[in-house]
């Protein structure tokens, strides 16, 4: 069941979502947690809110799934929820308290360094790193959310309606609206108040201009004539 969504995940996680420490319970709840923050990329804070489970405990949680995942009496207990939901945490690479960080050397030109510098000393950085971490942590939050929402989105519509755009899909973000059929609709009366006229005033003068240019005009003005 490759297709499942963070919902299913959520509803089986609720099921077993008690403050027992059984190995078999433990090692299951751990597992689904470590879906949600790895293949759903949801934060601990989002899994607390959605769990109720306090955040360290989903801290802990989701770090026994990286370390167990090959242990044998883990991938019997966690069988069931595998062919379920499956998902290879083996991708995962696990961070170790002796190397938690991990350095990345860059080459950029000029400009963008000159730009990334002037953005650095207008947030209080000396250590343009600083301005670079911090630009990249705040992008993957909106790539995060973004994800979120076109997963929502598509269980909204049953799949990726025909004719959506990346525009359409920032648009709806923006709207909080997830139904494609009510957003056409948004779209469809947006168009029509850009065309409508500004006052009463012009609506009357066009209704007047295409009187006279109609055919059934001429006529009623010959009959009024022979009156």
């Amino acid at each position: 069941m490759e297709d499942y969504t963070k919902e299913d995940v959520l509803d089986a996680l609720l099921k077993i979502a008690g403050n027992t420490r059984l190995r078999v319970l433990v090692d299951q709840r751990s597992y689904l947690i470590g879906i949600l923050a790895y293949r759903f990329m949801l934060t601990e804070h989002q899994i607390a809110a959605l769990t109720g489970f306090k955040r360290d405990k989903v801290n802990y949680n989701k770090k026994l799934a990286i370390q167990f995942y090959k242990d044998k009496l883990y991938m019997q207990n966690v069988y069931v929820y595998a062919q379920i939901f499956p998902f290879d945490f083996s991708v995962i690479e696990p961070v170790s308290v002796s190397n938690r960080l991990k350095r990345v050397e860059l080459d950029l030109d000029k400009k963008f360094y000159n730009k990334l510098k002037a953005a650095g000393a207008i947030l209080g950085h000396k250590d343009i790193r600083i301005t670079i971490k911090l630009f990249l942590e705040k992008k993957f939050e909106v790539m995060g959310r973004m994800k979120e929402f076109c997963i929502d989105l598509i269980n909204a519509n049953g799949g990726i309606p025909e004719g959506m755009t990346i525009a359409d899909v920032a648009r709806m973000k923006e709207l909080e609206m997830y139904n494609w059929e009510e957003y056409e609709r948004y779209q469809e009366r947006t168009r029509l108040q850009q065309y409508q006229p500004e006052n009463t005033g012009e609506a009357s003068k066009i209704e007047q201009v295409s009187k006279k240019f109609s055919p059934h005009y001429g006529e009623a003005r010959k009959e009024k004539g022979s009156e």
